[in-house]
């Protein structure tokens, strides 16, 4: 018969593997929409999606709907991002260095201190986007930015 003890490492063994399945789940809820965006990113629905800090360089998410995805700090350098729907994005931070988001809806967008060296941001819509941070004078080229009427 199992005395004390054994029980009270049963129930701490028990608690760790929750703890761990609990943690794989979290990691799990992240991957997927990893995934989607680097293998399935043109057209793909994104909205809400968590990515933040993930590494997108050059990944392809051309008409994606990312309407209020968490993109802040991840790397989106030389993304083809173009004809997208980033209404309400966080792109707080992120790198954006070269990236095309020409005709993009970036309307309402957190874009504060991402840099924006040499992205194409043509036709793309800026109403209400914040770019504290994120203007020329943080870089050492123009941006061509216009805002859509």
């Amino acid at each position: 018969m199992p005395n004390g003890k054994h029980w009270g490492m049963w129930g701490l063994n028990a608690g760790l593997a929750c703890l761990l399945l609990c943690g794989l789940g979290l990691s799990f809820s992240r991957v997927k929409p990893y995934w989607i965006a680097v293998h399935r990113g043109p057209g793909a629905d994104l909205r809400g999606a968590t990515l933040s800090y993930a590494p997108l360089r050059g990944v392809r998410l051309l008409g994606a709907h990312l309407q209020q995805a968490n993109l802040s700090y991840s790397n989106l350098a030389g993304a083809v991002i173009e004809g997208a729907n980033l209404e309400r994005a966080d792109l707080h931070g992120a790198d954006l260095s070269s990236a095309r988001l020409s005709v993009t809806n970036l309307s309402r967008a957190d874009l504060s201190h991402a840099r924006l060296k040499h992205a194409n941001l043509c036709q793309a819509n800026l109403h209400g986007t914040d770019l504290h941070g994120s203007g020329p004078e943080r870089h050492q080229s123009g941006l061509g930015i216009r805002e859509a009427g």
